[in-house]
């Protein structure tokens, strides 16, 4: 209802309960209502053309009804974080204090937000903060990547669309922002990173001056990390190409991609690598351009002698890039200068060689480049690739004699992820927080983080008000801000402690300064970023966690070290949290991190829940492609994702994600304890698949398409995970050399195991919840030494049942049971042809000598069985295996039939039994090829145990004929083909010449793999036979 209309010369003000209306010459605007401030947001103040989206804007039409300014959410099409970007999003969000009149019209900040003009939005923004102190706020879009800087040799895109935009929304204020009670000839632009740069090239553009003042924030012209580009005439041909058109000339591929889904253009822009940033522009007659030359050569000595200017940079901008990662990271960094010199200046090979030597003495000494290096590494980065950049305007400023510059170090870290890093800096972007509500960071929350917040809004808006930001010394502001004089180069350090400082890092600097003054003419614009905003080896992916950072690689992208749920350290043996949504970007960059180990390996992290994502670039939200999630194996006691490389599988057009999961204690302590009941390790991987059914799509994954896979242990676990009382989240399995009736695989309960391993440590304990209470605290590794002592074999288990506690599985092995999954998910499973051959090929008469009677012990610990029916069964066994052979280097390949039978081949039989028992659809195979094997020569020879992975996955073990390498075509085609059809050979070609039938009925045919491919019945069908007699009586495991 209205309650009261005010009427002015210029302005007509309608007010509700909740709305407030301005009369503008576009027509009525309705905003909102808010604490000591109204709100206008998403007001468009251009249209896009969407005959020619990339060119220039059209005028937005008048509006007939009142326009409800109440959405921020509307943002241009993203090259990266999010495909729901719109055409028409040219849109400006306005806050305006109560204090606003007619006969009080306050001065206005403009904000370009940065993200490398491929991401970002005016939304992201919040002005709640900035004003509160009686300025008005504007935060702008303008269009990204294809649409925004296109840079053409065509009249109708020639360069720079995104900052023209940016001079339509100014040009909007100029004639608008009086209606809001703002005065226009007091307009202050700014921005942070590319932001910042845009501010800064507007001090240069060829339009009219329709701002006062400018703020650049962590950018400029001449940052080195290509905010500058050499046009590339070709790209929209480029473009349209990629999208499957046929076309030679730019005009016919502008045609065809303004019909184009933007997304699809977007990600074809990121799927090309391709860097679309600011350029020189082509002259056309009766075109307007925003510049015509290159940076080094901008001048504007009328508009900048005009203009007040405040400039700065955080204390260490590349932070994020070195801090806390492991040696690893910086292994495959290789050396981190010479890159940065090649594609930066023109310079011969051993002159850049000889440089980047003298640059790493300079930053570093005699270090070597790893954990111990990271700061002097980001202080070399920060200097490169922005603080010089920074620098370099300000002399450019003070050339052109600008009004005044004023500048800062922002160097507060109270607020920072990496505050407890010692000798850590302020980051990228850290200062943002304390000057918008920033989507990305959580706002100021301690006394100090609100001093330093009202500190920044007050300077940012004083400098808005009177081109000063500290015209008086008060509290809160207790030092003078001297500009810029002369040879002088005095800045402000934004800390707790403000004082006023010289020389910016005046050593660092100063090398800097003589390295352009010697090679600045050597200079090469070249079209790549850093990761800062989206690097030509860098991809971005917006999930429901936030977005996650991957590298690009030939045809594919991966996403190493992707957290999925979070180890709960009150309680590390128990259930798994919520992994917290990503406050900024997650760089997904270290697939290295692992699980603590029980044998094997030392080392690992207790926050190790991570997956390795292997994405190809055909995946996206048009083409979503099937996934393959691999479970490692090592008894439960070792391995980790980063051993399986997922780059052969990948290129079958297949995500690929290895899973870390927790093992040992920490995965499979089984205890009578509600807060431990068993099988952590296998719920860390439902936590897994829980997250890839969240988040896949934003990969281009198809979250109902998921095959779970694993080998040994690991293919138990997903022989299991058809059993378990979880809801069912794949649709399909692969086991590899793996079953839960392996022999101690699924094993008894020691409820006294977290007592024992207390004890052992030295603490004197009495109850589970005591010892789990005193281990949580412990070091992870000294609880896995003390595993590993203790010889404890902690497996999959029967879990005891407690009230509102999600068991895994709670019946005896020989009692699960779940038809209603199995009929319904085709399974994939199989042996290799001698499976425990490595245990007893070369090895010397003494070894055979300690196995001792091998019959009895197996029978001993695994059966219950009076001694002398135990006797009378093991010399059945021998005679069966060994005929009158004796124990030793010449019953080599017997034993291991023997043993591969009694650990595996026997075990696999019966779950593909159980399987067909209960409607599956089963193909078996056995792996025999053993061209690339360690005992290739060895007489009698078969495919040992993990043979077949190095034919999957990239491990340590490397292919070194084409035949091996076909073999890995063969593998590889197999496994993605069931992946994606649930049949591995769904047709015959030449690289698989035959039909691989799935067992029906009892007709037992499998797949036999080798060089040559053939079908065969019955696998060691009188030694299955043998077994399956045994257990038919004596198999009374639980």
């Amino acid at each position: 209802m209205v309650k009261f209309l005010i009427l002015f010369s210029f302005i007509s003000l309608v007010c509700s309960e909740d709305t407030v209306t301005v009369l503008t010459n576009k027509g009525a605007i309705q905003g909102t209502i808010k604490d000591g401030y109204n709100t206008f947001f998403g007001i468009p103040y251009a249209k896009v053309n969407e005959e020619n989206p990339f060119g220039r804007t059209l005028d937005y039409p008048k509006f007939n009804t009142p326009y409800i300014a109440n959405d921020s959410s509307v943002i241009c099409p993203q090259v990266y974080f999010n495909d729901n970007g719109v055409l028409q999003c040219l849109r400006l969000n306005l806050y305006v204090p109560h204090t606003a009149s007619p006969k009080n019209l306050l001065p206005i900040l403009v904000w370009f937000h940065g993200g490398g003009f491929a991401f970002g939005s005016a939304g992201e923004y919040g002005g709640q903060y900035l004003v509160k102190q009686d300025i008005i706020v504007v935060t702008v879009n303008y269009r990204q990547g294809a649409y925004g800087f296109l840079c053409l040799n065509d009249r109708n895109v020639t360069g720079n669309q995104g900052m023209k935009d940016q001079i339509e929304a100014l040009r909007w204020i100029k004639r608008h922002i009086a209606n809001f009670s703002g005065d226009p000839t007091k307009v202050t632009i700014a921005g942070e990173s590319y932001g910042g740069g845009a501010v800064d090239l507007h001090l240069y553009s060829k339009y009219e001056t329709l701002f006062q003042k400018a703020i650049v924030q962590s950018g400029s012209i001449f940052v080195t990390e290509g905010i500058f580009i050499k046009p590339d005439y070709d790209a929209a041909i480029k473009l349209a190409k990629y999208l499957g058109h046929n076309v030679t000339t730019t005009p016919n591929a502008l045609k065809v991609l303004a019909k184009a889904k933007p997304a699809d253009v977007n990600a074809a822009t990121r799927n090309l690598s391709m860097i679309l940033t600011l350029c020189k522009e082509k002259k056309f007659k009766g075109i307007p351009n925003f510049v015509t030359d290159d940076p080094f050569h901008l001048n504007k000595p009328e508009r900048i002698n005009r203009t007040s200017i405040m400039i700065g940079y955080t204390s260490q901008e590349m932070l994020y890039e070195f801090v806390n990662k492991p040696q690893s990271v910086y292994d495959k960094l290789g050396n981190p200068f010479l890159p940065q010199l090649s594609k930066t200046f023109a310079l011969p090979k051993n002159e850049l060689e000889r440089l980047s030597n003298i640059i790493q003495h300079f930053y570093l000494g005699g270090k070597k480049i790893g954990p111990d290096s990271q700061l002097e590494l980001s202080n070399f980065l920060s200097d490169f690739a922005i603080n010089y950049g920074a620098e370099w305007s300000v002399n450019r400023y003070m050339a052109q004699k600008a009004k005044a510059v004023y500048k800062y170090v922002f160097s507060y870290i109270g607020g920072s992820e990496y505050k407890n890093v010692t000798g850590a800096g302020a980051s990228h972007t850290e200062e943002l927080k304390y000057l918008f509500n920033w989507v990305w960071a959580n706002p100021p929350s301690t006394p100090e983080q609100v001093l330093i917040r009202d500190r920044m809004t007050t300077m940012w808006a004083n400098f808005v008000k009177f081109g000063n930001p500290i015209p008086t010394v008060t509290e809160l502001l207790p030092v003078t801000w001297t500009p810029v004089s002369g040879s002088a180069r005095p800045y402000l350090n934004i800390d707790t402690n403000m004082q006023m400082k010289d020389f910016t890092f005046k050593h660092r600097l100063a090398f800097w300064e003589l390295f352009w003054h010697m090679y600045g003419k050597k200079h090469v614009l070249l079209s790549e970023l850093c990761v800062l905003v989206r690097g030509q080896e860098n991809v971005t992916v917006m999930t429901n966690k936030g977005p996650i950072v991957g590298f690009k690689q030939d045809g594919y992208n991966t996403f190493l070290g992707v957290p999925y749920a979070l180890v709960n350290e009150v309680n590390p043996f128990g259930n798994n949290l919520v992994y917290p949504d990503f406050q900024t970007p997650f760089m997904a960059n270290d697939g290295s991190v692992i699980c603590p180990q029980v044998i094997t390996r030392v080392g690992g992290v207790l926050q190790c829940l991570r997956m390795n994502m292997y994405v190809p670039h055909t995946a996206n939200e048009n083409n979503t492609v099937p996934i393959l999630v691999y479970f490692y194996g090592g008894g439960f006691m070792f391995g980790s994702a980063s051993e399986y490389g997922g780059q052969h599988l990948v290129k079958h057009d297949i995500i690929v994600i290895t899973v870390n999961y927790r093992l040992g204690p920490y995965g499979f302590l089984c205890l009578n304890d509600e807060t431990v009941p068993g099988n952590q390790g296998l719920k860390d991987q439902i936590a897994a698949l829980r997250w890839i059914r969240k988040n896949i799509e934003a990969f281009g994954g198809d979250p109902y398409k998921v095959t779970i896979s694993g080998q040994s242990y690991g293919g138990g676990g997903v022989d299991l995970h058809l059993y378990s009382k979880y809801e069912t989240l794949f649709d399909k399995a692969i086991i590899q050399s793996g079953s839960i009736y392996t022999p101690g695989f699924y094993g008894n309960r020691e409820h006294d195991a977290a007592i024992k391993i207390a004890l052992h440590l030295g603490y004197r304990v009495m109850s589970t919840q005591e010892a789990l209470e005193l281990l949580a605290k412990e070091n992870p590794l000294v609880v896995m030494a003390a595993a590993r002592n203790l010889s404890m074999r902690l497996t999959a288990c029967k879990e005891i049942r407690f009230k509102g506690i999600q068991n895994f599985v709670t019946k005896c092995l020989n009692h699960l049971h779940n038809p209603d999954r199995i009929e319904n998910i085709p399974i994939m499973i199989g042996y290799n042809s001698k499976e425990d051959f490595g245990t007893f090929a070369n090895k010397p008469q003494q070894f055979y000598d300690s196995l001792g009677d091998i019959f009895y012990r197996n029978l001993q610990i695994n059966f219950v069985l009076k001694t002398c029916e135990m006797e009378t069964l093991s010399n059945i066994t021998r005679r069966f295996y060994m005929g009158s052979k004796n124990i030793g280097p010449e019953s080599m390949l017997e034993l291991t039939d023997y043993s591969s039978d009694f650990k595996l081949n026997y075990a696999v039989e019966k779950s593909v039994s159980k399987y067909i028992e209960q409607g599956g659809k089963v193909y078996k195979y056995m792996f025999s090829y053993i061209g690339g094997s360690q005992y290739k020569n060895v007489t009698g020879a078969g495919a040992t145990h993990t043979e077949e992975l190095k034919y999957l996955f990239e491990t340590t073990w490397k292919l070194t004929s084409d035949e091996q390498r076909m073999m890995r075509d063969r593998m590889t085609t197999m496994w993605a083909n069931f992946v994606k059809l649930g049949n591995p050979t769904p047709q015959k070609t030449e690289l698989l010449p035959v039909t691989w039938n799935p067992v029906n009925g009892k007709a037992r045919p499998y797949l036999d793999i080798d060089v040559t491919m053939s079908m065969k019945e019955h696998a060691y069908r009188h030694r299955i036979a043998f077994w399956e007699l045994f257990m038919l009586k004596y198999d009374k495991r639980s």
